[in-house]
């Protein structure tokens, strides 16, 4: 599982290195989410700071790479777990399209100006240390998963959701992927993985707080309500599938 990923992963690095500065940064900002959505979020909101005319512009790509990441996850799970990605697809896709609408409305506001782009220090996913990093992690997370599961049921896998989800949601998307269905409930599977996701928006609104000041900070901390809501919303009114009506 740890390969599968980072040949996902891979993929998104090879666009940026591709298009690069070349194609913009609304265009890195999808493709670099395939990389890590938090990693572009420090990097465009630093830009945005630096660069106050951009603005708009780099917080767009953060946005972007924030709808990439909720579109990659769903494509993870459903490598792993069919099952799981239908549950996941109605809030996921909701949360999605918010912040993919948001971006596309920053870029419009913009305009065609794109100067004061800087380059993406991105790493090579099929880089030795970072595929034993993340493996290790992984192993970590669904080490914790069993014992939460097995000391405080379903609370306590929520709750290290939450955790795990402040820096990365790939971990726990894999761990319940493996676990939905078999020993564990996939409604169970599917509010962790949600809730990991939920965080992960919220913690990137903080890091453009925190990196860029309220110039990307608003308008993220905004994109984010929104998305959440609407996710939220998405996943109580789907059913799950094979649920009796």
């Amino acid at each position: 599982m740890t390969i599968m990923i980072a040949a996902i992963s891979f993929a998104g690095y090879i666009a940026v290195r591709i298009a690069g500065q070349r194609r913009g940064i609304l265009i890195t900002g999808v493709a670099a989410g395939l990389v890590s959505s938090t990693a572009v979020t420090v990097t465009l909101s630093r830009l945005a700071k630096e660069f106050p005319a951009q603005r708009n512009l780099a917080t767009a790509g953060a946005l972007a790479a924030g709808a990439t990441m909720m579109t990659r996850v769903t494509a993870v799970v459903g490598i792993f777990n069919q099952q799981l990605m239908l549950a996941l697809l109605p809030p996921l896709l909701a949360a999605a399209t918010v912040t993919g609408l948001a971006a596309y409305v920053l870029m419009a506001r913009q305009g065609n100006t794109s100067t004061g782009a800087s380059e993406l220090e991105l790493k090579n996913p099929f880089e030795l240390d970072t595929v034993l990093k993340f493996g290790a992690l992984l192993a970590l997370i669904m080490l914790l998963a069993d014992l939460a599961k097995s000391t405080a049921g379903p609370s306590g896998l929520l709750g290290l959701a939450a955790v795990s989800g402040i820096a990365d949601v790939d971990a726990i998307t894999l761990a319940m992927s493996r676990q939905a269905g078999t020993d564990l409930a996939l409604k169970t599977a599917a509010q962790a993985i949600a809730i990991a996701v939920a965080v992960n928006t919220f913690s990137k609104a903080a890091i453009a707080w925190m990196t860029g000041g309220r110039g990307p900070g608003i308008p993220m901390t905004v994109v984010a309500v929104l998305a959440v809501a609407a996710g939220t919303l998405a996943l109580l009114l789907s059913p799950l599938p094979g649920a009796s009506p």
